[in-house]
């Protein structure tokens, strides 16, 4: 017995190079999956209120969208807009003109081009990692006294974009979770 013991043990020993190259392969696809779950994650939404805002923020009937002074694709525009005129619209204030409102609504967009490992299947059945580009976007919305210009509230929220058609989705998102912070509730 225990010839076969030493036998089979010997004989897993024979190829150390396969053996290693089969450990550096799962570790490599281990810290892809890593890597690629910590890119994954969403940036938390930040906000900030200014003193005083919750009480003029309750207050507020009206609101306005600011024109926007570098506007991002067509199909994500219409989406942001779209978004926060239903978000606001939920928690009982109205879409007036510019001129009318009671708070004006401003936003910026920002894109900025990254690359992550992903893991990827390979034919074996483990993982290899590849490279796999990305785009992070970062939407600002500010909520300003619209007499005054002063900053009530600001919402910042992050999401990664594999692809250029899930941009819409994903500022549609990104709007809906960063004003899921805002100081009003919805109505029903």
């Amino acid at each position: 017995m225990e010839r076969a013991g030493t036998v089979a043990t010997l004989g897993r020993m024979r190829n150390p190079v396969a053996s290693a190259a089969r450990r550096f392969r799962q570790l490599l696809a281990f810290a892809g999956v890593a890597l690629l779950w910590a890119a994954c994650i969403q940036a938390p939404v930040r906000v900030e209120v200014t003193e005083g805002a919750v009480e003029r923020l309750a207050a507020a009937q009206t609101f306005a969208l600011a024109p926007v002074e570098s506007p991002p694709p067509p199909a994500v525009t219409k989406r942001i807009e779209s978004t926060l005129r239903s978000e606001l619209a939920d928690r009982g204030l109205r879409d007036v003109p510019l001129g009318e409102a009671e708070v004006k609504i401003a936003y910026r967009t920002n894109r900025e081009p990254r690359e992550r490992i992903a893991s990827v299947p390979n034919a074996e059945g483990g993982d290899f990692g590849t490279l796999q580009a990305y785009t992070e976007k970062t939407i600002e919305i500010d909520v300003l006294d619209a007499k005054t210009g002063d900053v009530l509230w600001q919402g910042v929220g992050q999401i990664d974009v594999v692809s250029e058609s899930s941009q819409p989705q994903a500022a549609a998102k990104v709007v809906h979770e960063v004003l899921a912070r805002f100081p009003r509730e919805p109505v029903d």
